[in-house]
Formats: structure tokens, sequence, C-alpha cells
């Protein structure tokens, strides 16, 4: 039992031992970032003990012992820090800017020569191309040795332009003097970029192996060997894609993956034909290129294969003769990948973009580019698969289907990203659920247009804004609420300007009055009842503008369906007058009744909208009455609005009489 109780407490001392050397290390630095930041510096005393002087004490210096002020050291340190940074652009300019200019230099002082030995016949076609491989040869040998020698920039850049010079040699010995078969060509081309990227991953240089990457996409374009429009063209760069993306993960290169994908993607724009094969191969491409950039966090690699996947998969599928139901397969594979790619993840930020998001208030939910990538993969590629099969498949192929096999399309989608929002565990920023409801519910919204116009798009919205705000009131979800009053908005647009009523239509009780009547409240309504959901955001609990929205747009309604009434009618200057009194009084009862709700309901927005529209009743009536109403008809008006003043007068004297408040 002592030899256990002795082994815990070894383990528990070693485990505290490691943990105080963690410690001293965080605690190093931070003090040099301290001093950094503060202006101070450390020195040692006699006993070789470290100590922090204080930017207002004094410095001695170790050589002579004379007193020094930090002002005299600071302007020291900073003359240091300009001679480094000046002595580093010069090493920079010297070791590799004369560098290349040297082998630029020499590669045209070759060529001059040769052109001039080629114009006189003093070399033959096998000749040339034997030499620029042997120069090249030596020069890959030559910068291999000074690699291993130390001048690793030297050698590798060297080594490259052998590479380069030998890969050309191939080419011309292919398409200008016809030496070599095409298929030969290739082959000598694919090893000479699988020797140049090994030697660029044995000497860990990522620019090397992709110099090796970009000549391999290049090989096939240059001999016009097997055009990637075939199995064997697809084949060879799925492969070369496969490998560079695996070497750039397990090297950690993005500069190798990006070469990858865009040199993947790119090259299969020549070849013609082989609909299934590169609707297959661009979705299988997209899915490796999205899972590895998830993996090692490349956020930019993850944008550049959204970006040029459509791209591509939309410019090419002219050539490879994808159309109909295949156009619309493929392009889903292309959404799905990306849907793949996207689900799981937590947080599109990285640990470090989100801590200084996190350490900065004032940035709030400031967009990253990891944000901005995840917002882009979440919301784009939906909409261009939507799209895409809207009006490349249906307008050509399938007119008469359009209406239902859209509005399907749309539903569908809208209800794969309600599932997805409530099915898996919220995020932040665009991995979060409102990213997914607010997806879900655009396809939704997007749906009614393709199946209905006029009034009947504007009767559906208003349908749609009602279910989405019951829905978020009882299941707790603002998106759904929002998503609700956003239908309502295009509901009352879509009646005001796209609807037309029809001619002798009769007023107040047809069912265009009906629907107009039902839009004119829906705003108000809406106000009204999300301030009984679960925790109601702050905007839903002081939406007065609404509710005087909602009061503007019912008065208008009321006074287009009174000028209906009394033009139905036929009557001559009476009837005007009679109108304009009418109009009036409708004005003030509405006014009375709002507040005489708020009242009731004790919502002081109610109340506030209610004043407002007895003051614009008021004017109406002092303005407007006043000069076009007869004598009587004045007499009538004033009569009514002093009535309903009055009372509305009696009412705020009795509350304030209460004790009552604004929170009454």
């Amino acid at each position: 039992m002592a030899d256990d109780e002795r082994r815990r407490l070894l383990v528990r001392i070693q485990a505290l031992e490691q943990a105080t050397t963690t410690i001293l290390g965080e605690l190093a630095k931070l003090k040099q970032t301290v001093e950094s930041l503060a202006g101070g510096f450390a020195s040692e005393d006699e006993h070789g003990r470290t100590t922090y002087v204080e930017p207002e004490a004094a410095a001695v210096d170790a050589a002579d012992g004379v007193e020094t002020s930090v002002d005299e050291e600071r302007p020291k340190a900073r003359a240091r820090d300009e001679v480094r940074r000046a002595i580093d652009v010069e090493f920079w300019l010297g070791g590799r800017g004369l560098l290349l200019l040297g082998v630029v230099a020499f590669v045209f002082a070759v060529g001059f020569l040769l052109k001039y030995a080629f114009d006189h016949g003093w070399i033959g076609p096998l000749t040339r191309v034997l030499m620029a491989t042997g120069a090249g040869l030596a020069a890959v040998v030559i910068g291999h040795r000074l690699n291993r020698q130390g001048y690793r920039v030297y050698g590798l850049w060297l080594a490259a332009g052998g590479f380069g010079a030998i890969y050309m040699s191939i080419w011309a010995a292919v398409n200008l003097y016809s030496l070599l078969p095409p298929a030969a060509g290739f082959v000598l081309m694919v090893l000479l970029v699988g020797a140049a990227g090994v030697m660029g991953i044995f000497n860990h240089s990522e620019q090397f192996a992709a110099l090796a990457a970009f000549g391999g996409y290049l090989a096939p374009l240059l001999l016009q060997f097997e055009t990637p429009g075939n199995l064997f063209g697809l084949a060879y760069l799925a492969s070369l894609s496969a490998a560079g993306l695996w070497i750039a993960a397990r090297e950690e290169w993005p500069y190798l993956a990006a070469i990858s994908v865009a040199g993947g993607m790119l090259m299969t724009l020549p070849g013609r034909g082989g609909a299934d094969l590169h609707g297959i191969y661009l979705a299988a491409l997209s899915a490796t290129a999205y899972l590895t950039a998830r993996r090692e966090g490349w956020h930019a690699i993850t944008l550049l294969t959204v970006v040029l996947g459509w791209w591509v998969y939309l410019s090419g599928a002219g050539r490879w003769d994808i159309e109909g139901v295949r156009f619309a397969i493929y392009a889903g594979g292309l959404w799905l990948v990306s849907l793949l790619a996207w689900l799981g993840i937590k947080d599109w930020a990285t640990a470090k973009e989100r801590a200084e998001i996190d350490a900065d208030s004032t940035r709030g939910s400031a967009s990253t580019l990891g944000e901005m990538v995840g917002a882009l993969v979440i919301a784009v590629p939906p909409l261009l698969f939507f799209f895409s099969t809207l009006f490349g498949v249906l307008d050509n192929y399938a007119p008469a289907l359009e209406k239902s096999l859209g509005l399907t399309l749309a539903l569908t989608l809208g209800a794969i990203y309600v599932v997805l929002a409530t099915l898996f565990p919220d995020g932040r920023g665009p991995a979060s659920r409102t990213w997914r409801y607010t997806v879900g519910f655009a396809f939704w919204l997007m749906a009614p247009p393709i199946a209905w116009s006029g009034i009947a798009l504007a009767r559906v919205w208003l349908l749609e804004g009602a279910i989405l705000t019951v829905a978020g009131i009882f299941r707790g979800l603002r998106e759904a609420r929002w998503a609700g009053l956003f239908a309502l908005v295009l509901a009352v647009l879509a009646y005001l300007v796209g609807a037309s009523r029809p001619p002798g239509d009769p007023a107040f009780i047809s069912l265009f009055s009906l629907t107009g009547l039902a839009l004119s409240l829906c705003w108000g309504a809406w106000a009204l009842s999300v301030r009984r959901a679960r925790n109601p955001h702050e905007l839903e609990e002081n939406a007065w503008i609404l509710l005087l929205g909602s009061g503007l747009l019912f008065l208008a309604w009321g006074r287009g369906e009174i000028r209906l009434f009394y033009t139905l009618m036929n009557g001559g200057r009476d009837w005007f007058l009679a109108r304009e009194l009418t109009i009036s009084a409708f004005w003030m009862t509405y006014a009375a009744a709002l507040l005489a709700t708020g009242f009731l309901l004790r919502r002081p927005p109610v109340r506030w909208a209610g004043l407002g529209m007895a003051f614009i009743a008021a004017t109406k009536v002092f303005v407007y009455d006043v000069s076009k109403l007869a004598q009587l008809y004045r007499a009538a008006s004033f009569f009514g609005l002093a009535i309903v003043l009055l009372g509305l007068a009696f009412l705020y004297q009795r509350l304030r009489a209460e004790g009552g408040s604004e929170s009454v």
C-alpha cells in the first residue's frame, strides 16, 4: 500500500514539474511582450538574475559603466532595427534578385546563340534537342549539389531552370521537329514532372513542388495528347490532383493545393464530349478539395473550389454535351458535395480569428475570411443549383412542367435546410442554425412567384407569412417569425404593384377587397402577436413602426374602397361631398378604435398609433374639408371630429387621474 501511495505521489510531482515548466515558458513570452509594449528592457545583475528596467529608470552600459537614459537607448535600438532591415533587403536583392537576373540573362544568351546557329544551319533538330536536354540535366545536377552544400535557394532555382529546359526540349521534340510521337513525349513529361516533384518533397520546397505540378497540368495541353475529354485524360488529371492534394495536406502546403484544384478543374475545359465523365470528375474533385481544405483549415482553398467548380461546370457544360436532366443531376452533385463539406462544422473562423473577434467587443460578429467562406459555401451552391436547373433545364427542355417542377424544387430545398437546422447542433457564424433557417426560408419565399402572379401571388405570400409567424411563435423560432414578416411585406408589394382589380368589382365585399383588408392589417397583427413569443427580440417588442405602417395601409385601403363605392353609384357633386365626409368619418373612427384597443390591451404602442391616426384625421378635416365641403357637410365633419377628440381626451384624463402610466 505504501508503494502505491509513493508511486502516485511521484506521478503527481512529475505532472507538477511539467506544468511548472509550461507556465515558466508562457511567463517568459508574456514578459517579452510586455517589454516590447512598454518600451522597457531586461538586464542581468551580477548573480545572473534577469530584471526588468522600467522606461523611466536609468540603464547602465555593461561595457564602460556609463549611465544612459532610456530616451537615449530607444533611438539606438531603432537605428539597429533599421540597419538590420536594410541588410535583409540588401541580401535578398543580392542573393535572389541577382540570381534571377543571372539565370534569365544566361538563358537569353544561350537562346540568342542557338538561334544564330539554327538560322545558319550549323545545328540540326536532333542536336538542338540533345543540347537543350544536356544543359538542363547539367543544371539539375549542379543545382542539386549546391543545395547539398548549403546553397539552398541558389541550388533549387538552378535545378528548377534545368527541369524547365528539359521540359521544353521534350515539347520541341514532339511539336516542332516530330522526333518523338506524342505518346512518348507525354510519358517523358510525366516522368520528368514526377522527378521534379520528388526533388521538391525531399528538399521541403513548396515552390518547387508547385512548379512541377504546374508542368504536369500543362503537359497534355502542350502536346495535344489525350485531351481531357476522354477517360485517359480525366484519369490523368484526377491522379495528378489527388497526389497534389495529398502531398499538400501532408506537408501543409496551401499553394500546392491551390495549383492542384485550379489545374485539375481548368484543364478540363479544352475537352469535348464525355458528359458523364466530366460530371462525375468535377463532383469527385470538388469533394476531395472541400474535405482537404476543411481538415487543414484552408479557407482560401474552399473559396477557390466553390468559385472554380461552378464556373468550370457552367462554362464547359456545352462543350461536354451536358444538358437536360443530366445538367440538373450534376449541378445537384456539386451542391451536395458542398453541403457535405459544410455539415458538422461548428465554426468557420479559425481559432486566431475568433480570439480576435472575442477580444474586441466593438467588432461583434465582424466578417472574417472564414465566416465569409462559410456563408458562400452554404448559400451560393444551392442557389446556383436551383437557378441552373430552373432556367437551364426547365425553360429549354420541359417548359410545360416549369411551374410544377420549379415550385417542387424550391419547396424541397427549403425543407432540406429547415430540417438540417432542426436536427444538427448550433454553431457560430455561418455554422449556426440561423444560417440554415435563413437559406431554407429564402427558398420557401422564392417558391410562390414560380407558380403564381398578381393577386394570387399576394394571397399565397400572405398565407405563407401567417403560417411562418404562427410557427415561429409556438416553436420559439425568431428566424421563422422574421421570415413571416418578410413574406407579409412581399405580399403587400405584390398587391400594390402587381395586382389588378377586375372591372365592375364591388367595394368592401369582394374577394379582392377582402384581400386588401387582410394585407392592410397584417403588419399590425404581426407586431402584436410576436410580443407573446418566448424571448422576443427588442425590435419585436418595440415594433411601433409596423403598427403605424399597418394603420396607413388600412387608411389607404378604406379611402380607396369608399371612393370606389361612390364611383359605382355614378353620383354627382352631392356624392362627392358625401364621399369626403365618409372618408373623414372613417379615419376618425379608425383612430378611436386604435386608442380604445390600446387602452383595453394596455399597449402604449397601439395608443401611440391611434394618436397618430387621430392627428392625421384632424389635419384632413381642418385643411381639406374646410376648403372642399359645403357648409352643411363641413359642420357635420367638424361635429364628428369634435365628438371623437373629446372622447379620446376624456379617456386620457381618466387614465391620468387613476395614476396610469405608459407602462399600463
